[in-house]
């Protein structure tokens, strides 16, 4: 799912192939967060309302829940909010992809939900090399947006500002990140609320 070169056609195979996904798929064309009003017919009608990037994020999202069906629901919750928050400042870096900046906040906490080290926790796991490192504490610009969300999260204020100047970013992004993203895991894990 999180090929660069993936096409509508090649994402609407892989979630044909999941009976899971699939329902997942059609429930988010229902949600509240997409206002389609229309009747949804197909997996591929379903793919191309939502676009590919919402699909490659719930995708990630959903693994993440399943994987961490042993840990408690709240670490959950703080992984969903740590990667909306970075995806949304992330926006803002540059040489980040916001896309990416989600998968490593998303999976910041992998290693606290399958009990292993971040390097085990990962193994295996399509990422790029800056990802990778950026999730095993190295230095670059994923790390940075990484580091000052996590900051912001612990109300940690001086490494926060160090850690928004050293990623680029505006004193007023990392806030506005946060509590955007707050918004945003409540509308998708109600029970977060």
């Amino acid at each position: 799912m999180n090929k660069p070169d993936l096409t509508t056609a090649d994402v609407e195979r892989l979630v044909k192939q999941d009976v899971s996904l699939s329902v997942r798929v059609l429930r988010s064309v229902n949600s509240a967060a997409y206002p389609i009003r229309t009747e949804v017919r197909s997996i591929g009608q379903a793919l191309f309302l939502l676009g590919i990037e919402p699909i490659r994020k719930w995708a990630s999202v959903w693994c993440l829940t399943g994987l961490s069906a042993g840990a408690t629901p709240e670490l959950a919750t703080l992984a969903l909010l740590r990667a909306r928050a970075c995806e949304l400042a992330g926006a803002h870096v540059r040489g980040v992809e916001s896309s990416e900046a989600f998968l490593v906040g998303l999976f910041s906490l992998l290693d606290a939900m399958l009990n292993r080290t971040m390097t085990a926790a990962i193994q295996g796991l399509p990422l790029s090399a800056m990802a990778s490192a950026a999730l095993q504490g190295q230095p670059n610009a994923l790390r940075s947006v990484l580091d000052a969300v996590v900051s912001h999260e612990r109300g940690d204020w001086d490494q926060a500002a160090r850690a928004v100047e050293h990623a680029g970013l505006s004193h007023v992004t990392l806030p506005e990140a946060y509590t955007s993203a707050l918004r945003w895991v409540q509308d998708v894990c109600p029970r977060a609320a």
